[in-house]
């Protein structure tokens, strides 16, 4: 009967220490991710977000500057690509905040924001 508690005890204290080391390997990997969100996330605050641009988002934000009250048509034919490619690089060039559109849709113009 000795033998069988001293036999438990150890498989408890096994048990225990196995689960310490998982909890500690599971801080260590939430560490590590938790710091680099938010060191990209304060980079991204505190510095310049470098964004590549693709041959088209340059090509369409070269029409914009010059003429600024091209139409997406316009510079699909430009450019040769289709409106539907325009439209969606155009969203994104708004969302990285390098365009914006001033005025109505029909007589406003674009600005490629610096």
């Amino acid at each position: 009967m000795i033998g069988f508690n001293v036999e438990n005890q150890l498989n408890n204290s096994i048990l225990n220490i196995d689960r310490e080391a998982k909890r500690n390997n599971n801080d260590g990997i939430n560490g590590g991710i938790n710091d680099g969100i938010n060191g990209g996330i304060n980079s991204g605050i505190n510095g310049r977000i470098s964004i590549i641009l693709n041959t088209t988002h340059k090509k369409i934000m070269e029409s914009m500057l010059k003429k600024n009250t091209i139409t997406m048509v316009d510079i699909a034919s430009e450019i040769g690509v289709s409106v539907n490619i325009v439209e969606k690089n155009i969203k994104f060039l708004k969302s990285a905040g390098l365009i914006k559109r001033e005025g109505a849709r029909k007589n406003g113009y674009w600005v490629v924001v610096n």
